[in-house]
């Protein structure tokens, strides 16, 4: 995803936000087959709900708003290291509700479409493993040029990343009791990117930064359906292949590529370069 793109058209970048906020092309299809479409909103501005929406769930929304004011007050310092970020409670409690989010009233009896970014793991690294909360200032930072700090924050996201796995994995669970058909497509939009440009030099991406960056995890639970499901998807195929099974589509499969831009400055990127997923070092 990008944001505020210079040489991007303004119907690629529209495009682009409108997907973030619950209306990518594909809902189309599921509409035509009868979905209903949910989407549980963060506290990442770039994906609130959109006019595609038909149930938008707010966890947070108090906790986020207040986060917010409280950033252009002269409280904010007090705030920030009294307050968990929103970013880790509300994305916690997204996972931890998920299974409630697929039962919550229905417009009509018909199937559910449940779209749901959440941000774990993700900085500021304040749950450990357990996914106890420690709002420490080491576990605020993530992009620096200090190794020896970059070395905590990289210990800082395995340990959240343990906490992300197994509530995600107590939500499936939870999720197949009550209903065992559900169709799953769990994947990251890119990677912990430890190792910034901004820390190598603008636009500077070293292999190691870029592999890091581009290499997600993703998981595909699809019962029922003859999907070739290949080491190299990437979501954009993940999303055709779950669209498939889900409505008897017959989508063809475009090229793997992961896309990346040099940033110029805050908001603001040179020409988008792509890389094959099966050309990542």
């Amino acid at each position: 995803y990008v944001f505020d793109v210079g040489p991007i058209s303004k119907e690629e970048n529209d495009r682009v936000r409108a997907a973030l906020s619950g209306n990518p092309p594909l809902l189309d299809y599921f509409r035509k087959a009868g979905f209903e479409i949910a989407y549980t909103e963060n506290s990442w501005q770039g994906s609130h709900c959109g006019a595609a929406v038909d149930i938008c769930i707010r966890d947070g929304f108090t906790e986020r708003v207040v986060w917010k004011l409280a950033q252009i007050t002269i409280f904010a310092p007090l705030v920030s290291s009294a307050m968990p970020h929103p970013f880790n409670t509300i994305s916690l409690s997204h996972l931890e509700s998920l299974p409630a989010h697929l039962s919550t009233d229905r417009i009509a009896d018909v199937p559910r479409l449940l779209i749901s970014h959440v941000i774990l793991p993700h900085p500021p690294l304040m749950l450990d493993a357990e996914c106890n909360r420690f709002n420490t200032a080491t576990r605020r930072v993530f992009e620096t040029s200090d190794e020896e700090i970059a070395a905590l924050g990289r210990g800082f996201y395995v340990e959240q990343l343990k906490c992300t796995n197994d509530k995600t994995l107590d939500a499936i669970d939870e999720i197949l009791a009550n209903r065992p058909d559900t169709i799953f497509m769990i994947t990251g939009d890119h990677g912990p990117a430890s190792i910034r440009p901004l820390v190598n030099g603008e636009g500077v991406w070293t292999q190691t930064g870029l592999r890091e960056r581009m290499q997600i995890l993703s998981a595909y639970r699809l019962p029922g359906c003859d999907v070739d499901l290949y080491p190299t998807i990437t979501p954009v195929n993940g999303a055709r292949s779950i669209t498939d099974c889900a409505t008897d589509s017959k989508l063809d499969l475009i090229e793997d590529r992961s896309f990346w831009a040099p940033p110029v400055g805050r908001g603001e990127v040179t020409t988008l370069k792509s890389q094959m997923a099966t050309s990542l070092p």
